[in-house]
This record gives C-alpha cells, sequence and structure tokens, in this order.
C-alpha cells in the first residue's frame, strides 16, 4: 500500500496568517504547519487528511502495462498493493488527488514481505491532465523497511495530479510493490 497522504492545503483554506497560540481553530480541523504561516488539513482526531485516499475521490489515471493493481494504493488496506515486475522498463503511476492541494510532502509505504521494495523515485506534478508538461517535485530515496515513510518535498508545489515513477528496488524478488 501506498499513500500520499500529504500534508497539502486546498487553495481555498490558505489563510495569509496563522492561528494565534491558545486560539481555537474552526470545526474544519486545520492547524498550523512551521511553513510560513501554512495551513494544514487535518482529518478528526488530529490525522493528516489523505488527498490521495479513494475514499476522498482520488483515482488511479495510469500506469505502466506491467503493473497490477494500481488502485491498491489509493486505501490503507496492507494486504492489496500495486505489483509490477521489477524488470520493468518505466515503472509509473499516475493519481488525481481528491483536489488541488499544495504539497508539502508526501508517504510511501511497502508492506509485502515476499517482494522487492522501491528505493529511489522521482514525484512529478501538474495540475492539468493530460499534460506534456509534469513539474519535477523531487526525487527521493527510501530506506529498505515495510513501514509508512514521509518525504519532505525541497519546494512545496500546487498541484492536482501527480506521476510516480520508481526508478530501482532493493533486494531482487520478482515483482516490486508499493
Amino acid at each position: 500500500t501506498a499513500s500520499d497522504s500529504s500534508p497539502v492545503v486546498p487553495k481555498d483554506e490558505l489563510s495569509s496568517e496563522a492561528p494565534q497560540a491558545g486560539r481555537k481553530i474552526n470545526k474544519t480541523h486545520i492547524s498550523t504547519l512551521n511553513l510560513s504561516n501554512i495551513q494544514v488539513r487535518q482529518e478528526p482526531g488530529d490525522g493528516l487528511y489523505n488527498y490521495a485516499s479513494d475514499s476522498k475521490g482520488a483515482k488511479i489515471l495510469a500506469a505502466n502495462k506491467e503493473a497490477k493493481g494500481a488502485s491498491s494504493i489509493l486505501n490503507r488496506d496492507k494486504d492489496k498493493y500495486l505489483r509490477t515486475p521489477c524488470s520493468a522498463e518505466n515503472k509509473y503511476f499516475d493519481l488525481e488527488l481528491s483536489e488541488e492541494t499544495l504539497i508539502i510532502s508526501i508517504a510511501i509505504a511497502n508492506h509485502e514481505f515476499y517482494s522487492s521494495t522501491v528505493r529511489q523515485f522521482e514525484l512529478w506534478g501538474s495540475l492539468v491532465y493530460p499534460t506534456e508538461e509534469w513539474v519535477f517535485l523531487g526525487m527521493f530515496e527510501a530506506e529498505n523497511i515495510r513501514t509508512m515513510q514521509m518525504f519532505k518535498l525541497n519546494e512545496p508545489k500546487w498541484v492536482r495530479y501527480l506521476r510516480t515513477r520508481m526508478l530501482n528496488h532493493y533486494g531482487s524478488d520478482f515483482y516490486c510493490t508499493l
């Protein structure tokens, strides 16, 4: 399973000023992140709002032809996952977030023990889809672990669509999963 569970903010919820210390925040569950007064939407119970969740309306739009179960990355079921042969030339998936958001960080996870784990991946974004003009958001290196990992973008960007390219992997199993 992967979750682009991102501290992200829809454009209509940005505020030019952060709430003052001790001031209650309204019921939309937004809290302040120490990033130039940007407010981050929270789930009830203080979890990060997941704009890449199928329950919020996110969708997989495309993936490499060898990939199976790509839509599984949109939910938290650890027994379902995207799998693609590690030998596939161009391992990627395109994701439509539930709304246009300012991406600050992303999270990925691989809970499948009998597979190889993504090592390096690139993240690209766009406000329109389909597009030939993806904006490079960063290249990241994951650890060889079976838990969720967070990756912070060097520069937050407004996007609605994400392309994730898996560049290489840990292990020698046939499938790479996410």
